[in-house]
């Protein structure tokens, strides 16, 4: 059997397994969902935390993001609960670069996003292939989370050392689409943006 076969044959049985992805409704089902997605993370913000914000210290510092979801329907076709856990910043070279002598772990440190999201379907009861879907929630967005330095200690706002937090409290608004395969697989893509509340 070549190699090409094997590989064929196992994305096929892949495909038809009953593991499911993203958003549910009547066409997908109503049961439990998890998800898993790649893109782009962007920072938009202040270079250096401890100077004010201008236009020479400020940044649009673009990085890949794994995001990891969990999702379950709190109405049949219209509403879901959807968690999010999202990795970013793998890579801490050019924020260190940039940041230099001055301090803002968004850059310079390993990022985390915990976000719970209301999600709203755009068709109702649809038992189209093709869903769009609005959602927002509240999340919590931390640098440098598993640091040793981190033990036993996470810098929510207006606590711990003093000088800029490592935290963030923000608002997510965003829009997806979601397009099925079959009755448990879906691929989706969503555009998002956070307001953030204490910086």
């Amino acid at each position: 059997m070549t190699m090409r076969r094997i590989i064929f044959g196992v994305l096929f049985a892949f495909l038809i397994s009953g593991t499911a992805l993203a958003q549910s409704n009547q066409f997908r089902d109503t049961k439990a969902h998890l998800g898993i997605s790649v893109g782009m993370f962007t920072y938009h913000g202040p270079i250096d935390l401890l100077q004010p914000s201008s236009r020479v210290n400020h940044v649009d510092e673009r990085d890949p993001a794994l995001a990891i979801f969990g999702s379950f329907p709190i109405t049949r076709d219209r509403f879901f609960f959807r968690g999010m856990l999202l990795f970013t910043n793998f890579s801490t070279k050019d924020g260190r670069r940039l940041v230099g002598t001055g301090e803002n772990e968004f850059l310079t440190k390993h990022i985390f996003m915990f976000e719970p999201e209301l999600v709203m379907t755009l068709r109702p009861g649809s038992k189209s292939r093709v869903l769009p879907y609005v959602f927002t929630g509240f999340g919590a967005t931390t640098a440098d989370i598993f640091s040793s330095r981190s033990k036993g200690r996470i810098d929510l706002p207006d606590t711990g050392v003093p000088g800029p937090e490592r935290s963030v409290y923000h608002l997510p608004v965003g829009f997806g689409v979601d397009v099925a395969f079959n009755g448990c697989w879906s691929a989706f893509g969503e555009i998002s943006y956070r307001w953030d509340l204490n910086y």
